[in-house]
């Protein structure tokens, strides 16, 4: 049983391993495919941040793999504790910790959610006040600033 549950953690801990690994590939494989499509049309480019702002918008892989951690870690810290409260003489002292590790664990899983959306909350505010990158692009110009300038 121990077994099973050891190779069980260990795919759920590659698997979000390589969520986290997906979606910073897909941030820079969508940046250089948006960089080469507005170098051919001389469109202004996005950085890298204005285009992760973009993306990370929506819920990624890695989004789902923190709540899959969270939700399969909190309902066993939950079954191990009520056992370990029913029959208490049956587990050592030190069970109690390993329980309240993990659950300070799941804790700051959730709690990096939070600060990943607040993170978002924060790209999609200032996305909106992101000049755009036209310094190259004079005829583009509001017409009465060229009034003024002439």
């Amino acid at each position: 049983m121990y077994a099973a549950l050891a190779l069980l953690g260990a795919a759920i801990g590659l698997a979000v391993t390589g969520a986290a690994v997906i979606t910073a590939w897909r941030i820079q494989q969508k940046w250089k495919l948006q960089l080469k499509q507005d170098q051919k049309e001389n469109a202004a480019v996005l950085s890298r941040s204005e285009m992760a702002a973009m993306l990370l918008m929506r819920w990624t892989a890695i989004d789902y793999a923190a709540l899959l951690l969270f939700v399969l870690g909190s309902m066993l810290l939950a079954a191990d504790m009520l056992a370990a409260w029913r029959d208490r003489g049956d587990y050592p002292f030190y069970h109690f910790g390993y329980l309240l590790e993990g659950i300070a664990f799941s804790f700051l899983g959730m709690l990096f959610m939070a600060v990943r959306l607040g993170i978002v909350l924060w790209l999609s505010r200032s996305a909106r006040s992101f000049a755009p990158h036209d310094h190259d692009k004079p005829h583009h110009a509001n017409p009465s600033e060229q009034r003024i300038q002439r």
